[in-house]
């Protein structure tokens, strides 16, 4: 990446006439003196001449209205290149309009595509403003669409700002690609936040030996935060850059907190790659609480992240080292290895002046497989007071500690934590205490689970469609700030389902795909399993509503332990037993509200008369005082028996329907339809039972329609039974039945033999001796 064309003018004959006219900013006729703080170049951004209304709020042209971005309320936007004549080509320097629009409170200056240019002043800050309510933002589809640049060479701290809530958002930092330029600022937060949304570093990193512009050796920080009670958003940062590495202290921090200074911070979703010196330092600080979440580091020499205290946690973060993994213009300033090298993935570091407690570290994943310096650890120094390491996978592959303790300091605990690899150790130094943990490096555990380290970082380049400025009206909901981790507690495997109000994703240790055991995100429901003392997690917005556990886990929000339930028992089957209660075949028909399987006595295959069951219904018949069971759940909710048998719930008897009394298909007043809308003739039941040995015939008639029922054989049998209009006959024998349905009245019967009539279950008189 070049930058000949944004360093030299061009020109100007390129450009339209621009009138340089000075004009108020502050409604306050007797301002206008020239000076910087008073007035600004007129340029384009003057198209109207000031109303009233719009000479009160300082700016007139096509300055919008009041939005808020972020959770900042800003009172106007303005637009530095229609509004402000802003060059958008890296020609023009461009902090004379920076320091006009921020110096008014409530302003958010929005920067079309396009490269802007400041000018490399070395410690001079190109902008200085103490107001509040004031911002930055890219207006670009990616945070690469607009760039900030300096003189090639130089050093330049572009922005000094005090004040109460400031924002900047989609846009990154290109130091170029010839190790020879920095960026920096310096901002003070007194109240409200301070938020860094959607930016990142394009170029490369050089060594600060290598940048013309400053005299000492930390000053160059590429944001250095002098905090007063304040609030720091540092999220989805990405850093990508190659690195020149140097002997320590030449190479900087990315974000550093003043020593002593006080308020909060946080820092989501950053993707560095390679960073020089610490990405995070807020080790001698008094800030509480700060919390690291959902950040990725690669390759990061020296100390990816140090920090310090009680209230501090760093959540679902990964490192993975590998030296032969580098960027492939990263480099050695001057070869060979940089002296006090050692790189850590976590410094713990404080000093007398500052001594406190050591932070919280939970779901995080390291994994170390080459090292020319170091042995990217976690480590604390002597004067950080204890601190815990829990739920968390290390895989060492290069030698060292997993996990370090100074010599004066308190106990750190490592608890419910995988270690595995080829060498090192889980700890050194006497402060470690080591409980609950798989352990096979020295080969006192088997199957530990292994980090998980993201496959795919945001690709070569900052540039990506996918960044942002965030919620428009700052509510948040577009935002994922919230974590959730279930957190195995044994060996054996428990499983979870969990739901939340608004949005939810898994994070990077659930095991959404390519896994025996797979998670799942259904909407706002996540479910999935743990064991071995591993963890999944997952971010969502709004509020957890349920969390079930089965297994021996537990679930953490925003790092706090909740209560979670346990799952509703299965619910206990009943039986069902149909028996019959007489030598004729009786059958029937079962509806439940749940579920239904047939016991081991219904015939459900390899019979005569099979039994059939559905989802949550079952049919079928029984004969000579036999019995079908089955077992269902939910409720009994009909059974419809035709014949001598009766129903058993769980060994009680319980109310049978005739067919005759099923409603299904009727009008409402007990009278079927038929396909034409008419009221359809009920149906009544003919059955022929045997009472003795030897084979007895009859005869019948009905004034309606008649039809051969299951038992009736008309057809392959030695004595058929047959339907001739209105009119049936046959024969039965050895207690058999036969049955039929018919409509109207019964005209006729006779019989001859030994044998009974029953219409709807009611003996009829045969018209026999």
């Amino acid at each position: 990446m070049g930058n000949d064309k944004r360093s030299e003018n061009t020109d100007t004959d390129d450009f339209p006439e621009r009138d340089h006219e000075k004009v108020d900013l502050t409604g306050d006729e007797s301002a206008g003196n020239g000076s910087a703080a008073d007035s600004v170049d007129r340029r384009s951004f003057l198209k109207v001449a000031g109303t009233a209304t719009a000479a009160a709020i300082g700016f007139s042209g096509s300055a919008a209205a009041a939005t808020t971005v972020e959770g900042i309320e800003f009172d106007r936007v303005v637009n530095g290149v229609e509004d402000l004549g802003m060059d958008p080509e890296g020609n023009d320097y461009v902090h004379t309009e920076i320091e006009e629009a921020l110096s008014q409170s409530g302003t958010l200056l929005e920067l079309p595509p396009g490269t802007y240019r400041v000018p490399g002043n070395g410690h001079t800050p190109s902008v200085t403003v103490s107001s509040n309510r004031v911002g930055i933002r890219g207006t670009g589809d990616a945070r690469g669409d607009v760039r900030f640049v300096t003189d090639q060479g130089q050093y330049a701290r572009w922005l000094n700002w005090s004040g109460s809530d400031f924002l900047l958002s989609n846009l990154v930092f290109d130091q170029y690609d010839s190790f020879d330029t920095m960026l920096g600022a310096l901002l003070s937060p007194n109240g409200g936040a301070c938020k860094i949304v959607g930016c990142g570093l394009e170029g490369s990193e050089p060594s600060q030996r290598s940048v013309g512009g400053f005299s000492q050796n930390r000053d160059p920080m590429l944001f250095q935060f002098v905090n007063s009670g304040g609030h720091i958003v540092v999220q989805d940062w990405v850093d990508l850059t190659p690195v020149q590495y140097d002997d320590y202290p030449n190479n900087r921090a990315m974000f550093w907190g003043a020593a002593g200074a006080t308020g909060s911070a946080e820092f989501r979703d950053m993707w560095v790659r390679g960073g020089s010196g610490s990405v995070i330092y807020f080790g001698k600080d008094r800030m509480a609480p700060i919390e690291v979440a959902n950040c990725h580091f690669r390759h990061v020499h020296d100390k990816a992240v140090r920090v310090t205290g009680s209230e501090t946690t760093i959540r679902n973060c990964t490192w993975w080292y590998d030296d032969t993994q580098w960027h492939p213009d990263s480099h050695v300033r001057g070869g060979g290895t940089p002296s006090q090298a050692s790189t850590r993935s976590l410094w713990a570091q404080t000093n007398s002046s500052y001594a406190r407690a050591g932070p919280t570290v939970e779901n995080c994943h390291v994994k170390v497989d080459n090292l020319q310096w170091g042995d990217g650890g976690m480590h604390w120094n002597r004067y950080t007071s204890g601190g815990t390491v829990r739920n968390s996978r290390f895989e060492l592959n290069a030698g060292g500690a997993a996990v370090r303790a100074g010599s004066g300091s308190s106990t750190v605990t490592v608890e419910n934590s995988a270690f595995t690899g080829s060498s090192g150790t889980v700890a050194s130094g006497g402060g470690v205490e080591v409980r609950r943990v798989c352990n096979s490096l020295d080969g006192s555990g088997s199957g530990c689970a292994a980090p998980e380290i993201p496959e795919e970082f945001p690709g070569e380049s900052v540039s990506s469609p996918d960044s942002g400025s965030g919620s428009e009206d700052g509510s948040g909901s577009d935002t994922l700030d919230r974590t959730l981790t279930v957190e195995s507690t044994g060996e054996a495997r428990a499983s979870y389902e969990f739901s939340v109000t608004e949005a939810l994703e898994a994070g990077s240790n659930a095991n959404t795909s390519n896994a025996e055991y797979l998670d799942a995100v259904d909407g706002t429901t996540g479910s999935g399993s743990v064991a071995l003392y591993g963890t999944d997690d997952y971010r969502f917005a709004g509020e957890l509503e349920s969390a079930v556990v089965d297994g021996p886990a537990n679930v953490f929000v925003d790092g706090e332990q909740v209560e979670t339930e346990a799952p509703e028992p299965e619910p206990t089957p009943k039986t069902l037993e149909l028996t019959s209660t007489g030598e004729a075949r009786a059958t029937y028909e079962v509806a439940v509200t749940g579920g239904i399987e047939a016991g081991d006595r219904a015939n459900t295959s390899n019979a005569e008369y099979l039994d059939e069951v559905g989802d949550s219904t079952a049919s079928g018949s029984v004969a000579v005082f036999g019995t079908d069971d089955y077992e269902f759940t939910g409720e009994l909710e009909s059974v419809v028996v035709d014949g001598p048998a009766a129903a058993y719930v769980d060994g009680e008897q319980v109310e049978t329907q005739a067919p005759s009394e099923e409603t299904d298909g009727s009008d409402g007043d007990g009278e079927e339809s038929n396909d034409d809308g008419q009221t359809a003739e009920p149906t009544k039941t003919l059955e022929v039972s045997s009472t003795g040995s030897a084979r007895a015939t009859y005869e019948f008639t009905v004034t309606g329609e008649i039809e051969a029922g299951d038992r009736a054989n008309t057809s392959n049998a030695d004595f058929l039974d047959e339907i001739s209009g209105s009119t049936a006959s046959g024969s039965v024998a050895l207690y058999g039945t036969d049955d039929y349905e018919f409509t109207g009245e019964l005209d006729s019967i006779d019989v001859d033999g030994p044998a009974e009539v029953y219409v709807d279950g009611t003996i009829t008189d045969t018209g026999g001796e």
